[in-house]
């Protein structure tokens, strides 16, 4: 049996850092859980249909982040190092995941 998502991420933070909010997206097409914890934004693969299996796709701390842009209702995009990744939301409105990632990248930088 693979592991769950959510196991991959908890190997993925550190001692301190906890996941915030996830968000069931598409990254560039592919489906998965968009993952907001307080220092990092991280991107859990989810392939097949019977037989979930979970791989970690992206990782990106905020402080690589550069412009986030809200392009319509759905869908959002983010820059890390001259990079683009586009997302299509599934069950909320992008800007509802750009205000939550936006509050804690803000929250990183006052703490720094």
């Amino acid at each position: 049996m693979s592991a769950e998502w959510t196991d991959i991420v908890k190997n993925k933070l550190e001692n301190k850092d906890k996941m915030q909010k996830s968000y069931y997206i598409k990254h560039n097409g592919i489906s998965g859980f968009l993952v907001l914890s307080k220092n990092k934004l991280l991107f859990i693969e989810e392939k097949g249909f019977l037989r979930k299996k979970y791989t970690l796709a992206l990782e990106i701390p905020y402080n690589k982040i550069g412009n986030i842009t809200v392009e319509n209702s759905t869908r959002l995009s983010i820059s890390e190092d001259g990079k683009k990744h586009s997302f299509t939301s599934i069950d909320v409105p992008s800007s509802e995941i750009v205000e939550n990632l936006e509050e804690l990248i803000k929250m990183i930088t006052i703490i720094s």
